[in-house]
């Protein structure tokens, strides 16, 4: 092998990193992310029963057309790895279903990291569809980690250790940054519905029959993240020319997984210790200089 070379050169089609194996498998990382990658696919693509509908082929192509956006958006921040998802592990549910499937958790669709798998409700506008797809699809190309956790009983589990900007503890019971991620893709999914919905006749129909308007999630998210960005603009007029530049680093941390610009940036602009106290709290705490 030479020098420099990968020594694993599997890689998991559906992650970017697993983290924290289990003791017998420490020497044999290849081994145990090609199993991982086999019980996501195996898992993923289990039907829900009494809720899970037959895709239409007008649903596929939506699926198929929200992909497409999805990757273009990745390419556009250089996101390099293009996560491809399995039909089978995007299931249909009837109008509803994700509300009663997740028990009030979650409305309109969802994204399960760990078994890479979506789940979306039918709606009777196929642009509506297309938003939600775009959504779930955006959290599953983005940049994302697993972790084996242990609790105090020894029993082990498979949980999320980053999604995206968001980042979980070793221990899985705490999440840094949980709502950052989530404005991002309602960033994103404000851009995909008037630069591909509004503008595609394939949809003229469902958005006249709506009225022209489409609701998209995550507004109040993207709100409180443009607050804090347009303090930290505030804070490095010297540095940045507009606030667009601030946001690629919010974005490129979401895509890509680098956190390092950010932190830097709030550190600077807001103290020792604010990234992580930032983190930490809410995205609704107003974020403080504590600089003179």
């Amino acid at each position: 092998m030479k020098e420099g070379q990968n020594e694993n050169p599997f890689e998991m089609p559906h992650l970017d990193r697993a983290v924290g194996l289990p003791k017998e498998y420490r020497h044999r990382q290849e081994e145990f992310e090609e199993h991982l990658t086999d019980e996501q696919l195996r898992l993923g693509k289990l039907p829900i029963e009494g809720y899970e509908v037959e895709k239409t082929d007008k649903e596929i192509k939506i699926i198929n057309y929200a992909d497409r956006a999805v990757a273009f958006y990745m390419k556009e921040y250089g996101r390099k790895k293009d996560i491809v998802l399995p039909l089978e592990n995007i299931h249909i549910l009837k109008e509803g279903g994700t509300e009663e499937w997740t028990h009030a958790e979650k409305f309109g669709g969802a994204h399960n990291g760990t078994i890479q798998t979506i789940i979306i409700d039918r709606t009777a506008s196929g642009a509506e569809f297309a938003v939600h797809c775009f959504h779930e699809l955006f959290h599953a190309k983005d940049y994302s980690a697993l972790q084996v956790v242990v609790d105090e009983a020894g029993t082990r589990s498979l949980k999320e250790y980053r999604a995206g900007i968001n980042i979980m503890t070793r221990d899985g019971k705490t999440t840094y940054f949980k709502d950052f991620n989530e404005a991002i893709i309602g960033y994103f999914t404000q851009r995909f519905v008037h630069e591909f919905v509004e503008k595609d006749d394939f949809f003229k129909e469902d958005l006249e029959a709506i009225g022209g308007k489409i609701r998209v999630s995550r507004e109040e998210e993207l709100e409180k993240l443009n607050t804090i960005v347009d303090q930290l603009l505030a804070l490095n007029t010297d540095k940045f020319k507009s606030r667009d530049e601030i946001m690629d680093l919010f974005i490129r941390a979401d895509i890509n997984g680098d956190l390092l610009p950010v932190a830097r940036l709030v550190e600077s602009s807001l103290g020792k210790g604010s990234f992580r106290k930032m983190g930490a709290g809410s995205m609704y705490d107003e974020p403080q200089s504590t600089t003179a």
